[in-house]
């Protein structure tokens, strides 16, 4: 659209949302809507490259769904997999990522190693008298199991599912007034 056709219909705006129309403001609305906005051209060598990228995108999402049924049929075969898809929020996705971050249960010495692998056990704070109760995790640990368990607790707290147990303890601990 031409700056004049741009500037009436500015003014149209500015009168409809109550503000006071400023032709100089319009002309510099303008000028620097031009540089910020990329117009592709309609050449035949364009539409060629956007279709191009468009299959490879599709390629590329076909894959990952190969990929993550090959995952999930791998993760079923194991003996904690029906355990961990028992969870709430974890799926055909979660589950197996979840269960590969882990790895063998058993090379972990209690819950305490566990949490010190996600790296979302608290970070010591003491000094002398000193004994601060609450502190930032470490996150020493896997930083993709810790994704991966971040992403399972944002499910609980999308869908708010009230006869859980771990979702009735993340209430309690806000209505507590903790984060």
């Amino acid at each position: 659209m031409s700056q004049g056709a741009f500037a009436r219909r500015y003014q149209k705006w500015c009168k409809r949302h109550g503000y006071n129309f400023s032709e100089k403001k319009a002309d510099a609305i303008y000028a620097a809507s031009k540089e910020l906005v990329v117009l592709v051209s309609k050449t035949p060598l364009c539409k060629l490259m956007i279709q191009q990228a468009a299959e490879q995108v599709t390629a590329i999402s076909a894959s990952v769904e190969i990929y993550r049924a090959e995952m999930d049929k791998l993760a079923s075969k194991l003996p904690e997999y029906p355990v961990v898809m028992g969870m709430y929020g974890v799926g055909s996705s979660f589950g197996p990522q979840l269960m590969a971050e882990i790895g063998d249960i058993r090379r972990f010495a209690g819950r305490n190693s566990l949490s010190a692998f996600a790296g979302v056990d608290p970070m010591p704070n003491q000094s002398g008298e000193k004994n601060v109760r609450s502190n930032k995790s470490s996150k020493r640990g896997s930083p993709y199991l810790r994704k991966t368990l971040f992403s399972t607790m944002d499910i609980y707290i999308q869908r708010s599912p009230q006869d859980e147990p771990i979702y009735q303890f993340l209430n309690r601990k806000r209505s507590e007034g903790k984060a």
